[in-house]
């Protein structure tokens, strides 16, 4: 294998597939960066089409991570998985880890509970008030499933589908539910048993206007989603629901721990600024 040259830009493992994947490759490659673009998916994602930009596609065990980016010859990985794949992190950190580079976690930016708990607050007394149950994972979220009386809004992705298709069966109410326009995630929806009249199949994120026209089409009165945060579309859901009067159930974020050696940011000047003097220092 061919040692670097000198004047080599230094290659970053990055790890992607959500909206923020382009804008923050986009703005490493303007900063002197070559990257290594990871998504599990061909999902479009608005790359630059300029040579230091490089994208392959495919899930990645630790074993196979690990081999592309000693064979790539990267010099640090970053990481900006979606915040809820957390097996994602965990293998990006353990292939970084056993070959001794740097790496970065980048966290999208959450919501803002605090200005959601004084929205309900000044609403207490209305009857259009909405309330939101915060859970940890989808099994407590698919136990709110029995309350509805009409219909239930799964926004959560298509993983984990079985667990409120399970539910709704039990319980007798119909669910409906938005998944990524993709083969593979109607193959999910249709394999729990979702009839296609009740999967929305197109990507987000969504307007509270859109999220509202759901929640009616199906009558729903109730929605389960995720803390996606801004680029996600979160707080567009929880306006629509208020409109809507409906309540809401919200699976948190997983409480990821990282090794005291990983960086962490939710803002793309830090990434800029971390990689900048980590790969000076070395």
């Amino acid at each position: 294998m061919k040692k670097k040259s000198m004047t080599e830009k230094p290659l970053l493992f990055f790890i992607g597939g959500t909206g923020e994947t382009a804008p923050l490759c986009s703005s490493l490659a303007e900063h002197g960066y070559r990257l290594l673009v990871s998504t599990a998916t061909d999902e479009p994602l608005s790359l630059p089409d300029i040579p230091d930009i490089t994208r392959r596609t495919g899930r990645l065990d630790l074993a196979s991570m690990t081999d592309l980016i000693r064979q790539s010859r990267s010099s640090a990985v970053i990481c900006a998985a979606h915040p809820y794949a957390s097996r994602v992190r965990e293998t990006a950190i353990a292939a970084g880890s056993a070959l001794g580079l740097p790496c970065l976690i980048y966290d999208r930016p959450g919501t803002d509970v605090a200005n959601l708990r004084r929205m309900q607050k000044q609403e207490a007394d209305s009857n259009k008030l909405t309330g939101i149950m915060w859970v940890e994972s989808h099994e407590q979220a698919a136990a709110f499933i029995g309350r509805a009386r009409g219909a239930v809004l799964i926004t959560t992705g298509a993983n984990n589908l079985d667990v409120y298709a399970c539910e709704a069966r039990r319980t007798g109410v119909r669910i409906a539910v938005r998944i990524l326009p993709r083969a593979e995630s109607i193959t999910k929806a249709r394999k729990a048993g979702i009839a296609d009249e009740n999967i929305i199949s197109q990507k987000g994120p969504f307007t509270e206007k859109e999220t509202l026209e759901h929640i009616r089409r199906f009558n729903a009165d109730l929605l389960i989603t995720k803390e996606s945060g801004t680029a996600g579309g979160f707080t567009e859901k929880i306006h629509a629901a208020r409109r809507a009067g409906i309540p809401v159930v919200v699976i948190r974020r997983p409480r990821d721990s990282f090794p005291q050696n990983v960086r962490i940011t939710q803002f793309f000047d830090e990434v800029i600024e971390w990689i900048t003097r980590t790969l000076a220092v070395k």
